[in-house]
């Protein structure tokens, strides 16, 4: 007989169980949400996490850390693009399912940022990565033009470049 049975069954609500019970759940689903939109409080913080994920991998920090590099510029930096969105590739190709999950919650700060995620998902050659990247640019009209030219290719890994 499970726990809601046995209370139920009795006529009695178990109310001290019933409260404990909701407060466990509670609890629970605070600290799954809390880690799963984890966030960084600093530059060297999320150095660390990059310099680090092959040690500790946390791919639940992936938006967190694309937002934050967004918001402090990362992605202005023309020698910090390439190692980044082969970063990010190897993060999609290791986490496929839930690559469009974080494209949906992905929110950076200049339209332009956004190209070092169209790159991250071509390079990440997983199995949609050219159906994924098509409609990502659809919603991103303004690199449309600029990535008009995999629309002649083919998605590769970033080791094959």
């Amino acid at each position: 007989m499970s726990f809601f049975q046995k209370c139920f069954s009795t006529g009695s609500l178990c109310f001290k169980e019933v409260l404990m019970h909701r407060i466990f759940i509670t609890c629970f689903l605070l600290l799954v949400i809390g880690q799963a939109h984890a966030s960084f409080e600093n530059q060297k913080e999320l150095s660390n996490w990059v310099t680090y994920y092959y040690k500790k991998k946390e791919p639940e920090k992936v938006v967190s850390a694309v937002q934050y590099m967004s918001e402090n510029n990362w992605f202005d930096k023309q020698s910090s693009v390439p190692p980044l969105f082969g970063f990010l590739a190897g993060i999609f190709s290791e986490n496929p399912k839930n690559v469009e999950g974080w494209l949906n919650e992905i929110n950076l700060k200049s339209e332009s940022h956004y190209s070092v995620i169209v790159f991250a998902l071509w390079y990440s050659n997983i199995k949609s990565s050219q159906k994924i990247t098509y409609k990502y640019l659809d919603h991103h009209p303004t690199l449309k033009s600029e990535f008009a030219f995999l629309y002649k290719g083919s998605p590769m890994s970033v080791g094959d470049i």
